[in-house]
């Protein structure tokens, strides 16, 4: 597969399921936060999901939230009750439980598709996040839905 087909079907892949259910789990935590901010950590948010695939950096965070990286990492745990660092993690693994559940991509297609440059760090992550490997994933997913039988003509 050529990159610019990959890049093709990361940015036209839909999301998993909607945007809002990476909330999910996420909480507020502390007092409301003023409209400015909670409408910053939407931008940065919309960034996370927008470029999943990019290296994304704090700084590239806070500057669409238009606070300095530290005032930021502090607002956007008080307004989803986790780091940008960890709700980053979760938009892409996400995505990769998609790919993984509706494509016949190699995982290392997906790793790097997914914004991870090796395969052993995303294989890793992915462990922790879902508790088990890439592969296993996949193989889990196609017993769960198998593939239609096809009609005898």
């Amino acid at each position: 597969m050529l990159p610019d087909q990959a890049f093709a079907l990361f940015t036209n892949t839909p999301p998993p399921a909607r945007i809002e259910d990476l909330d999910i789990g996420l909480r507020r935590i502390g007092p409301a936060q003023p409209a400015h901010v909670v409408e910053a950590v939407e931008r940065a948010k919309a960034l996370m999901h927008e470029r999943f695939a990019d290296a994304l950096t704090v700084d590239d965070m806070a500057e669409v939230a238009l606070f300095s990286k530290y005032h930021f990492t502090r607002l956007f745990r008080d307004v989803t009750g986790v780091s940008p660092g960890r709700y980053l993690a979760a938009v892409r693994m996400a995505h990769a439980k998609h790919l993984l559940r509706t494509t016949q991509m190699k995982v290392v297609d997906i790793t790097v598709g997914i914004g991870y440059s090796s395969v052993g760090t995303f294989s890793s992550r992915f462990r922790i996040h879902v508790g088990i490997s890439p592969t296993e994933y996949r193989a889990r997913a196609r017993v769960e839905q198998p593939a239609p039988l096809l009609e005898a003509a």
